[in-house]
């Protein structure tokens, strides 16, 4: 039998992604929904009885863009730059992460054409606060308000988002290359760009952190709204399993009051719907 040829060598890493004239990048992001926790997204503090689960401030609106803008770049993304392993990102503002994002972008020559981001959350309501999210977005971007967009869904009620247990957010954006901008000089190779790129957006976001408590503006709170209360679920009744059973029908009889859909799936697990006519 003949030998096998040898395997081509291996081609080199480029030193850099490409300069293309156009990029395209997609953030997503998603948190579930825990009573006591702060509701932050896109920089604003919404009145509810629950909030984002996460290692730093848990606004998920901001971590979707981070997340676009270094997914059009080729970068790593956000839980990987800033890790929620790593206690420096521990209660961080997530402003400091979009604005390293912004500045490794500019780096390398691109700007932003616009971005689109759509906000999935059963409760509570976000159209209200859609104009200072997006002035929020486009100030932490460096971009007119113009290039930004934002627009709220709910779930239908379906699954842990419509049960509102977690919210859902996306982003897309368009970056250009900008003829007039000076990018950062290339690394010998991809893996150096992305260890020095890695350094600086982990420099810089320490560097915004440490300065943000006396300059920059916390998030913003509506003056008017009083934190939105729903009736807590009664405590668990002891041993056995009828007692479980009791117990998991006092929780969709919960949810049903609080609005969820008669077909969530608590109801289905239980074989039997459990509506707003049945409330006590």
């Amino acid at each position: 039998l003949p030998l096998p040829r040898a395997l081509p060598s291996r081609a080199p890493l480029p030193a850099a992604p490409p300069a293309m004239a156009l990029r395209i990048g997609h953030g997503y992001d998603l948190h579930r929904l825990e009573p006591g926790l702060p509701l932050i997204l896109g920089g604003v503090s919404l009145p509810h009885d629950r909030g984002c689960a996460g290692h730093s401030d848990g606004d998920a609106v901001l971590h979707a863009v981070t997340d676009a803008v270094l997914g059009a770049l080729s970068m790593p993304d956000i839980g990987q730059l800033f890790s929620d392993r790593d206690p420096r990102w521990k209660g961080a503002r997530s402003d400091a992460f979009v604005t390293a994002a912004r500045e490794i972008m500019e780096g390398q020559g691109y700007g932003i054409v616009n971005l689109d981001v759509t906000v999935v959350l059963e409760r509570p309501k976000v159209s209200p606060h859609k104009e200072v999210m997006r002035e929020n977005i486009a100030r932490l971007l460096g971009v007119d308000v113009g290039k930004v967009n934002l627009k709220a869904k709910t779930h239908e009620k379906v699954d842990a988002v419509g049960e509102n247990r977690a919210v859902e957010v996306h982003v897309l954006i368009l970056l250009e290359n900008s003829p007039s901008s000076s990018p950062a000089p290339l690394a010998s190779s991809a893996a150096d760009l992305t260890a020095s790129l890695y350094a600086a957006a982990q420099s810089r976001a320490t560097s915004i952190l440490s300065t943000a408590a006396g300059s920059d503006p916390a998030p913003s709170t509506p003056a008017s709204a009083a934190p939105e209360t729903s009736p807590a679920a009664p405590p668990p009744a002891p041993g056995g399993s009828v007692d479980a059973l009791r117990r998991l029908e006092e929780i969709v009889a919960v949810r049903a009051r609080e609005g969820d859909a008669a077909g969530s799936w608590t109801a289905k697990l239980l074989g039997k719907p459990v509506g707003k006519e049945e409330e006590v």
